[in-house]
């Protein structure tokens, strides 16, 4: 019984896409299957993928760029070959599905299915992937129950191979315990001028009150205030309204420490110098030329050092040019379970002059440039953005400043859980 989507793209330009193409098939109940390791080189094609596509495959996949569609030219490349196999199959009806996934041109396309409708994936992998679906589940495509593991899929395509082993291994997240300042301030001025929004420390705005950890006399070097109240820290995490004075009460408090909270992360990143992404809400962390390139995370965790920037040269619009890449984070309070701060990271680009890309441009190379690092690597460089923000390379906490001469503490080493069980990664 045929079973297959045999997905057809031209190896190793397309590999990276060909791969999350299958493994989110496969994780959707279809079997997919994807040749990473180039079987359609001399015999090996007319023994494993020639009996794959007229035998058992259900639907072909065409993953159509500009590399697909000028291997397709040469019949003696494996593209070729497939699509030269695939048109023989005429008890299928619709039997080859063509996708796009760059701005090559649909004119370009192969005669055996010149004239057909293509599923594009350029501009959104996500908008491609639920049209396929919808066109696989209007053709009655049946799905199995005893598919190829999808990571299996993606570690080929990477060259990877793990396996799990026997050992004690720390598993580490992406939270960070930390000290609670123990009251906050409710501060009303008695004139509410622009001179409050330059105020050092973190504050937020509630009914021209401003609400942060710094006491009375700190705001007095910078504003005159009319009344000051302090409530302790438990107070603000509390469900229950809060009142302040007959004036104002604070509705759900709790919410006000955390925005509070989140401000005084991103105070503390815009005074270690990292550039601010408006569009994400994301700091990154500049690439300058002298500047030490690597932060050293021996001292504090006893591994390698790690860039937490860099430069990389890409194909943008089919010119070679080089770019900066810049890892970028931030960060999110929240109480429960505990108190904590969850760091979120990704990684932006610059170009030589120091300007973002669009959109779409940076989408592509979020799926480029880091193709080959591993979870160990992005996780060495989260503890590296950690000791980098930090005061000193040695430090086992971040302080954020919150009033003259005070500080809390942020522990920068994440939360850890330890199992008995462990990955072997070469």
């Amino acid at each position: 019984m045929r079973s297959i989507l045999f997905i057809s793209h031209s190896n190793p330009d397309d590999n990276y896409f060909a791969a999350w193409l299958a493994s989110k098939l496969s994780l959707l109940g279809y079997n997919s299957w994807v040749d990473v390791e180039d079987f359609r080189a001399g015999d090996a094609f007319f023994t494993k993928i020639s009996p794959l596509i007229t035998e058992k495959a259900v639907r072909f996949i065409a993953v159509n760029s500009k590399s697909y569609l000028n291997k397709s030219k040469n019949q003696n490349t494996g593209v070729s070959r497939e699509l030269n196999t695939a048109i023989t199959v005429n008890s299928i009806d619709n039997f080859i599905i063509p996708i796009k996934i760059d701005d090559c041109s649909f004119n370009s396309f192969p005669a055996h299915y010149a004239s057909w409708n293509a599923i594009d994936f350029n501009n959104n992998w996500q908008k491609g992937l639920i049209q396929l679906v919808e066109e696989l589940e209007k053709d009655k495509i049946t799905k199995s129950t005893s598919l190829q593991n999808p990571i299996e899929i993606w570690h080929k395509t990477i060259k990877n191979k793990t396996s799990v082993v026997d050992k004690e291994e720390s598993y580490y997240s992406n939270w960070l315990s930390l000290d609670l300042p123990n009251t906050v301030n409710v501060h009303w001025p008695e004139n509410f001028t622009d001179e409050i929004y330059s105020f050092p420390y973190p504050f937020i705005i509630e009914a021209k009150r401003i609400i942060t950890f710094a006491s009375s006399q700190t705001a007095e070097k910078h504003f005159r205030i009319k009344n000051s109240i302090s409530f302790s820290t438990d107070e603000f995490q509390s469900l229950n309204d809060l009142v302040v004075d007959q004036f104002l009460i604070i509705i759900e408090p709790k919410k006000k420490l955390v925005k509070l909270m989140n401000v005084a992360f991103k105070m503390h990143l815009d005074k270690k110098g990292l550039s601010y992404w408006h569009r994400r809400g994301l700091h990154y962390f500049k690439h300058e030329e002298g500047a030490k390139k690597s932060v050293n995370l021996r001292k504090r965790f006893n591994k390698s050092s790690r860039l937490l920037s860099g430069i990389k040269s890409v194909t943008i619009q089919g010119k070679k040019q080089k770019i900066n890449w810049h890892y970028a984070i931030n960060a999110s309070f929240d109480t429960t379970p505990f108190i904590h701060y969850k760091i979120y990271y990704t990684l932006t680009f610059t170009d030589s002059d120091g300007k973002g890309f669009g959109k779409k441009t940076s989408l592509g190379l979020r799926r480029s440039v880091p193709v080959d690092w591993y979870n160990r690597k992005w996780f060495e460089m989260l503890l590296a953005a950690l000791v980098k923000i930090s005061e000193t390379e040695s430090d086992t906490h971040i302080g954020v400043e919150i009033d003259d001469c005070r500080i809390f503490k942020i522990n920068n080493e994440p939360i850890m859980e330890k199992s008995q069980k462990g990955y072997f990664e070469p």
